[in-house]
């Protein structure tokens, strides 16, 4: 690949980032809403000595999700906490980005690098402004280390599972397909064991796994693939604003239900994916 087209490449993948951070401040709807409504005062509060989430707070997420809150809090210079969390998730990005395409060489990895940038300039602020966004770019590059550096790419998929659960999916698609394994296991524990033993000795071993438990006391949001049908009226459902967790759910007859079967069901479809990813491995 020419420099040219490596420089188009991520002259591409900063204007999709700007685009999507402007369109942060442009459109309705609070689009940034969580960085400013409940980011900034979570990580004030461990900050200034009030409550520390998943520690000495039940929390939604897991404990390492707080860190990058925090650190978002040491660029508030930019002028406000969500420009500093849109600056801290493009630094993210951007050292993610030239793991992935490198000098252009794989052409693989710059389709890849072309995708990534279309896909937060369609995305939007939304792919900006919430926690995934800084699980994404942790999650690349263990992914992109993986074959050569398993336990350090097992360190960082761990890492970013303890902000946001999504990454275990990538836990267990390494720990079935790649020999390095063992690695990749290693790896995930050290970063648990160590995460763990912290929240454990701040006095929050109560609250260390309580993210399973309060994300299962949440209703059918209306971003659910389950919550369609309901959208469209089904059951006499109605949309309502739930301000303890700040979401929109769906309320109605058979909801209740829907959302409970949900997560068995969930479970059940990630355990046949694994089992067709063993037999497809040994085959």
């Amino acid at each position: 690949m020419t420099r040219a087209r490596l420089a188009a490449l991520w002259a591409g993948f900063l204007i999709a980032h700007a685009i999507a951070i402007a369109l942060g401040w442009l459109w309705p709807n609070q689009p940034m809403g969580d960085t400013y409504l409940v980011y900034e005062p979570w990580s004030l509060a461990a900050i200034m000595g009030g409550d520390v989430m998943g520690v000495t707070a039940a929390w939604v997420y897991p404990p390492l999700a707080l860190a990058p809150m925090v650190l978002a809090q040491t660029l508030v210079w930019f002028s406000s906490y969500s420009l500093a969390w849109a600056v801290m998730v493009a630094v993210f990005d951007c050292v993610a980005f030239a793991v992935l395409v490198g000098r252009g060489r794989s052409t693989s990895r710059v389709i890849a690098g072309g995708f990534w940038a279309l896909f937060i300039a369609v995305l939007g602020p939304i792919g900006i402004f919430r926690l995934d966004a800084v699980t994404v770019p942790i999650a690349v590059v263990g992914l992109l280390l993986a074959l050569r550096h398993p336990r350090v790419a097992g360190m960082l998929v761990g890492a970013a599972t303890w902000m946001k659960v999504w990454p275990a999916a990538l836990v267990a698609a390494l720990v079935i397909a790649l020999r390095g394994r063992w690695q990749i296991i290693a790896g995930g524990a050290i970063v648990s064991v160590i995460i763990a033993g912290v929240v454990v000795l701040a006095g929050g071993a109560n609250h260390l796994l309580g993210f399973i438990t309060t994300q299962g006391d949440r209703g059918l949001q209306i971003e659910a693939v389950a919550a369609t049908p309901f959208l469209f009226g089904a059951g006499g459902a109605q949309i309502y604003y739930d301000r303890e967790i700040l979401t929109y759910q769906v309320s109605g007859s058979g909801v209740e239900l829907v959302a409970q079967l949900l997560s068995p069901f969930m479970a059940i479809v990630v355990a046949g994916i694994c089992a067709i990813g063993v037999w497809r491995v040994r085959a």
